[in-house]
């Protein structure tokens, strides 16, 4: 897994146990340590999620946590969030750890001045998504079993257990919370998007129904009405956009494949372009959406990839470009990829070579990245029971006319 996040004048690269911090003149890098202290807490499920005690989750010392075969040997990153307000930058990874650090990209050469470690807290299963509050006073974290906690990160607050808020009953593949912070918004495998009330959130306010499979990337957009909208991708092969507190679809668009991720930049005239990574990684489609309200959009180019290379993590930029992670399948080689865009012409153009590209070079060569589908499980399984049911009804009446 690989993933791209934008900070500042940075670009944020995650993999392995690795993370790059790059700009067009300077690049420094971390590793994560699987010896790293861990505090003593445990995250508090739904059972004792409302008592304000920590003496339970402290009484006992944490065992290190491991990658599942009993070793921290081969621990890796699975989900990474940054919050450029307040400077702060999330990581899970494979030993159900959650990292939380402090950047301070003004440091000097060492890295240990630019990251400074706040606290390294244990999560209850894998996780497979997470998000930043927009205050930056909590991170929402969610895993594969279906089971979404809050974790504070304010500096009194950032080593405390992490609090159960709710659940689902399959995987949770993305989640997001809006300005005010009154609603914690998720989606699963299971085609639902679930508006759960905040900080109350035994109370759900509304489902987006109407995918017809998983659903796995959210995003706030804004009509021109000045309301926000949520966009969601699924694997139903559409793009849908939802007025998020009445539950209501508001426009569809259809696609040609089925969605995987895909990345949105609002431009000054209030048109959005709309980056879509269909579930063969290998192609990305850009949209221009004249009229967010309604879907109304063009196709304005596809992206694709040389032979045997796949598209992994992507975003926009603050001047609209659009950079991407690639990954060879073969020679397991990660690259960076910057297509400039042209505002005139309305399109994006490879530059390569480029100094971001060639930093990200030199930083990476000697590493290896395995690519893993993460999306081909996603789908729903069919069973045909009523054929076989049909087939054995004819032998016994064959049998008894005899």
């Amino acid at each position: 897994m690989s993933f791209l996040k934008l900070f500042k004048q940075f670009v944020v690269t995650g993999f392995n146990k690795k993370l790059l911090f790059l700009s067009e003149t300077t690049c420094w890098s971390y590793e994560i340590q699987p010896d790293l202290p861990l505090e003593k807490c445990r995250p508090k499920k739904y059972f004792d999620a409302d008592s304000d005690s920590d003496e339970e989750s402290t009484q006992q010392p944490q065992k290190p946590p491991t990658n599942g075969n009993g070793t921290a040997d081969n621990v890796q990153i699975v989900a990474l969030e940054v919050h450029e307000g307040k400077s702060l930058l999330a990581v899970a990874t494979s030993d159900k750890s959650l990292f939380l650090f402090a950047i301070d990209p003004e440091g000097d050469e060492t890295n240990k001045d630019r990251l400074k470690l706040l606290s390294r807290r244990m999560v209850s299963r894998t996780s497979s998504c997470m998000k930043f509050a927009a205050s930056g006073k909590f991170l929402v974290v969610c895993d594969k079993g279906g089971d979404c906690y809050r974790y504070d990160c304010d500096d009194d607050d950032c080593k405390k257990p992490g609090r159960w808020l709710l659940g689902h009953m399959s995987q949770v593949l993305d989640v997001l919370v809006p300005d005010n912070e009154r609603f914690i918004i998720t989606s699963d495998r299971d085609e639902k998007i679930r508006v759960t009330n905040h900080p109350d959130c035994h109370s759900i306010e509304t489902f987006c129904l109407g995918h017809g499979e998983f659903v796995s990337q959210l995003e706030f957009v804004t009509a021109k009405d000045g309301k926000s909208r949520l966009l969601s991708l699924s694997g139903d092969k559409s793009l849908r956009l939802w007025d998020y507190e009445t539950g209501k679809e508001v426009a569809r668009k259809e696609l040609s494949h089925p969605g995987n991720r895909f990345a949105v930049k609002q431009l000054l005239d209030g048109t959005l372009l709309v980056a879509v990574l269909f579930y063969e990684p290998t192609e990305m489609a850009i949209y221009k959406l004249t009229e967010v309200g309604s879907l109304t959009s063009e196709t304005i180019q596809t992206l694709k990839t040389n032979q045997n290379e796949v598209f992994s993590s992507f975003s926009f930029d603050e001047r609209n470009n659009l950079l991407s992670l690639v990954v060879d399948k073969v020679t397991e080689k990660i690259s960076l990829k910057w297509y400039q865009f042209e505002q005139e012409k309305c399109k994006f153009n490879d530059l390569t070579p480029n100094p971001l590209e060639k930093l990200f070079f030199d930083n990476t060569e000697n590493d290896k990245i395995s690519y893993v589908d993460s999306v081909s499980f996603l789908f729903k399984k069919k069973f045909d029971n009523l054929k076989d049911y049909q087939e054995r009804k004819r032998r016994r009446i064959e049998e008894g006319g005899k």
